[in-house]
């Protein structure tokens, strides 16, 4: 059964297709296989809510559901047939809007940006443009997920708004050409070793000071970027202006008495 959707009036389809004619996109996010389990109590009732894949490279790409077919599969190893909505490859492009089984915590969205953008890299693309709508236009995520991915940046979060503040998208100096994507790659690890480096920093000053609380870890970043540039949501400074900035202003400042809160 063929059909267009009400609001982008694509072309999607709806198919049983055997369980081995599917694969997973290579964009998800790592499977959970607690999610996994949780699920069974849903699906042995019924498989009611189809999963959605893409026709690429001559073979059925998951972009949402693995979690579900992964139930599924702990209860009928022998294979089975899955509703399955096909929509246009054009969506597999866009691994941040779909998700129905679990809303994604940030280091799912870095996990997805960093592996589109690394496919993206091996294909040879010639700038982030295609990356950059991926992330819903949030360029900070790429340096996340290269951090998260590349440089062990344990908790994103904690570094998240500083990154979001100072961080966008890459173009040639004095220009709004974009920065060809082999020069943008190298500028994006940079920085995500500077965000790492950060985070490293921060966890120093917690440990020496006997900091545990997550919140007040977060509260020297977020009063160090108060204390040099207000409650701006953006900054005239580059990002890695603003990354020594705040990293001497955090080294500077005693932080003693919030081990005492």
């Amino acid at each position: 059964m063929e059909y267009k959707d009400p609001i982008a009036k694509m072309s999607i389809r709806f198919e049983l297709v055997p369980r081995d004619k599917l694969t997973l996109s290579p964009y998800q996010r790592d499977r959970s296989d607690s999610l996994a389990k949780k699920l069974l109590d849903s699906v042995i009732h019924g498989f009611i809510i189809p999963v959605v894949a893409v026709e690429r490279n001559g073979r059925l790409e998951v972009i949402d559901g693995q979690h579900r077919i992964a139930a599924v599969d702990k209860i009928r190893p022998d294979g089975w047939i899955v509703p399955t909505l096909i929509c246009p490859e054009k969506m597999i492009n866009l691994p941040l809007l779909l998700n129905i089984e679990k809303a994604d915590t940030l280091k799912d969205r870095c996990t997805k940006i960093y592996n589109f953008y690394i496919d993206q890299l091996e294909a040879g693309a010639s700038t982030e443009g295609p990356i950059i709508e991926a992330s819903l236009f949030q360029p900070y995520l790429i340096t996340l997920g290269f951090a998260y991915k590349e440089c062990s940046l344990s908790s994103p979060s904690l570094v998240e708004s500083v990154t979001k503040l100072l961080d966008g998208k890459l173009t040639q100096p004095g220009t709004e050409i974009p920065l060809p994507l082999e020069e943008a790659v190298e500028v994006r690890r940079r920085r995500a070793s500077s965000v790492a480096q950060l985070e490293r920093l921060v966890n120093e000053i917690c440990q020496e000071n006997s900091i545990t609380d997550y919140n007040l870890k977060k509260a020297i970043i977020s009063r160090s970027k108060e204390k040099l540039w207000g409650r701006k949501r953006s900054v005239d400074v580059s990002f890695e202006e603003g990354m020594a900035s705040l990293t001497m202003t955090i080294m500077e400042t005693d932080w003693s008495w919030l081990g005492r809160v």
